[in-house]
């Protein structure tokens, strides 16, 4: 029996550790509008990164993932979504640029 709970405990290990992690992922650009729209809060937060290509990129942090619950880690969980900059509103992605200016300038990183 010890030897099916260390190779469980190491199981359950490796699924926590990868819990924890950046990931890339692809969005519609309707889905992107709206998760670029999200507001800040204690629990996550949404940041406009930028373009390159043809492509144009969000940061999704999460605070709350399973090794929070456990109480095993205070790192967040990001995902990076992209989506094509073709398929959106011009206005749209000038008001992220605007938006992550201003980001910049209450830091005081200009």
């Amino acid at each position: 029996m010890p030897k099916v709970a260390i190779v469980i405990f190491i199981m359950l290990s490796m699924l926590i550790s990868s819990c924890s992690s950046t990931k890339i992922e692809y969005m519609t650009p309707n889905d992107f509008k709206e998760a670029a729209k999200m507001p800040y809060t204690s629990v996550y937060s949404t940041d406009y990164i930028g373009r390159v290509g043809n492509r144009v990129y969000i940061q999704h942090a999460n605070a709350i993932t399973l090794m929070h619950m456990l109480g095993l880690s205070k790192q967040q969980n990001y995902t990076i979504y992209w989506t094509e900059f073709s398929e959106l509103p011009v206005d749209f992605i000038d008001k992220l640029e605007k938006q992550k200016e201003q980001q910049y300038d209450k830091a005081g990183n200009l």
